[in-house]
């Protein structure tokens, strides 16, 4: 990848990723107040931890593009204690994180980074990595939306339960 490319990517990847950013609002915000405890299966994660490895790995991943290193031991915390405040959290992080990606050289964007020894590649190339892997998460979350009792919003057109929303 050439270094303008890089910086082209970069740019898109970021518009993309403030965008999915509300979609991604729409479905933990989409969770029922009760069944947070809530399996598809003894493997699965719970609904609520399953919300908050969503948002909490988006930060991660977009701050460690940024630092250049991926770092366990950065990766946040516990969750906030409802799920308005972990999209809450979710949309206060996602601005400032993408605005330090945005600032990154084409010198940075094409450093190699390693993933925990799974994954060498640019940095500029994670951020695919980790729009797929919120993409991925999302839609496992969605589908725990209608056995809990709750209605499943638009994600890239309309659902069963809701029409397009407006344009953000």
């Amino acid at each position: 990848m050439t270094p303008t490319a890089a910086l082209e990517f970069r740019d898109l990847m970021c518009d993309m990723l403030e965008r999915e950013m509300f979609t991604t609002q729409r479905v933990v915000a989409a969770l029922p107040a009760h069944g947070h405890d809530f399996r598809l299966d003894a493997k699965s994660r719970s609904a609520e931890d399953l919300a908050w490895h969503l948002v909490s790995s988006q930060i991660w991943f977009l701050n460690s593009i940024a630092e250049l290193k991926f770092d366990p031991e950065r990766r946040p915390g516990k969750p906030p204690e409802t799920l308005p405040m972990v999209t809450a959290w979710f949309a206060e992080r996602t601005p400032p994180t993408l605005e330090k990606i945005r600032a990154m050289t084409a010198n940075q964007l094409l450093t190699e980074l390693d993933l925990r020894g799974i994954l060498r590649m640019p940095a500029v190339e994670f951020l695919l990595f980790a729009h797929n892997h919120a993409v991925h998460h999302r839609g496992q979350l969605s589908v725990y939306l209608r056995p809990l009792g709750a209605r499943v919003p638009s994600i890239y057109g309309p659902s069963g339960d809701e029409a397009l929303p407006k344009t953000q």
